[in-house]
């Protein structure tokens, strides 16, 4: 671990930025969970992107002189969270979605764990919910410290047979970073927050996990956030991301473990999107294969799914699985 270390009893500024899209029912928690932090030394950037709702009003009602508001017109998300990086002063930078939480240590203690290693990021656990908060549990077993962040990117991406997830807001970064490598990339319709902690942690000194802090991913049952679609510009974007993992992780380390993470990912793609966008799909699994291939089974759930997956293969599986959610959907209505 890096022993290059600046004066552990300052007491860095912590940037808070949160972009803000039509987020009205959400939003008043979000904050909550900010104002209600041990930790008092941040500034709360709200960029908000263009909302049609009352969103704004509600930022505006929530009384905290922390809070600052940039509104813009409506450009996405990785755009306001590059305005509000470029309106903010913390040394040290959190991002957080206008629907998701964090709990009430978190900066804290991550702060703690970072503020005298420069270039250091933190990660914690994240917590997936609906409307209990504890509903439903991330895997948390590929997490953990290291000062060879390509080794924490490989396993998360699929390395070790399985595919983690490690939230935006799960992070805390260093300023210097994110002035090294560069601002979100605004051309990225999904997983822009993958790619851009790839660029950024890949670089960083050390990566720590912060124990017995949480950050909560907010998940859609009707599939209406942004992550949820699965249009062929978000197919294309997913593949552009994961071009751009394995140029990261390649630069680092080019071995048979990184090569099955990035085909890992390219299968996910292929299995996820399969059989929306079949030339996309086959096009993902042609990189997958060049790659050496991958056994990660995505998306194959039930007794019935699993034994056709058995016998006749994933794209079968997955065909029925894809009609069989057209038809429940088509029920709904």
């Amino acid at each position: 671990m890096s022993k290059n270390k600046t004066n552990p009893e300052i007491q860095p500024l912590v940037s808070v930025i949160i972009p803000l899209f039509n987020a009205a029912p959400y939003i008043s928690d979000c904050l909550e969970s900010v104002i209600n932090q041990t930790y008092v030394n941040i500034e709360i950037i709200v960029v908000d992107d263009g909302s049609t709702d009352c969103s704004l009003e509600v930022v505006k009602s929530i009384g905290d002189e922390r809070i600052h508001i940039i509104k813009t017109e409506n450009k996405g998300a990785p755009a306001a969270r590059n305005i509000g990086f470029q309106n903010s002063n913390g040394s040290l930078i959190q991002f957080l979605d206008a629907d998701d939480l964090i709990s009430t240590h978190k900066i804290g203690r991550q702060v703690n764990e970072i503020k005298a290693i420069p270039n250091s990021a933190a990660i914690c656990s994240t917590h997936h919910f609906y409307h209990d908060v504890n509903k439903e549990i991330c895997n948390d077993d590929y997490l953990f410290s290291t000062d060879k962040p390509e080794e924490l990117f490989k396993v998360l991406w699929g390395a070790n047979g399985f595919v983690g997830m490690i939230a935006a807001h799960a992070w805390l970064v260093h300023r210097s970073l994110i002035q090294q490598y560069g601002l979100w990339d605004e051309s990225l319709k999904k997983d822009a927050d993958g790619e851009f902690y790839a660029r950024i942690c890949m670089n960083a000194s050390e990566i720590i996990l912060t124990e017995g802090v949480k950050c909560y991913y907010r998940r859609f049952k009707n599939g209406n956030n942004q992550s949820a679609k699965m249009g062929k510009e978000q197919f294309t974007s997913n593949l552009r991301s994961t071009e751009l993992k394995q140029e990261y992780q390649f630069k680092k380390v080019n071995s048979d473990e990184s090569k099955l993470a990035i085909a890992t990912q390219y299968k996910l793609y292929a299995m996820a999107y399969y059989p929306k966008h079949r030339n996309l799909c086959k096009e993902a699994m042609k990189r997958c294969e060049v790659l050496g291939g991958s056994n990660y089974v995505y998306g194959i759930r039930g007794c019935f799914i699993s034994r056709v997956n058995r016998l006749a293969g994933w794209k079968v599986a997955r065909w029925l699985a894809f009609y069989k959610t057209k038809l429940l959907c088509s029920k709904c209505f």
